[in-house]
């Protein structure tokens, strides 16, 4: 009797077990999936194009913003 309890401890201990690494195998895919850019331009392609297209006029805007000095305020003598 006690070795049929023994054993059911031990299977349903080996059962958890094997629950749990197959549950943190999951959750590594997860995140390896969530932090990685293929896979969310892969999903999302069009938020990438747009953060780019958002990133692409705000560098325009700085670099077109910058005062410009004249050709005059550049010659050497």
């Amino acid at each position: 009797m006690a070795t049929e309890t023994l054993d059911q401890i031990e299977k349903h201990i080996e059962e958890t077990r094997n629950k749990l690494n197959n549950n943190l195998s999951e959750l590594q895919s997860k995140l390896k999936n969530s932090v990685d850019w293929r896979v969310q331009f892969d999903s999302n392609p069009a938020a990438f194009l747009g953060v780019g297209f958002a990133l692409g006029l705000l560098l325009s805007r700085i670099v077109l913003s910058a005062p410009h000095r004249s050709r005059a305020q550049w010659d050497i003598r």
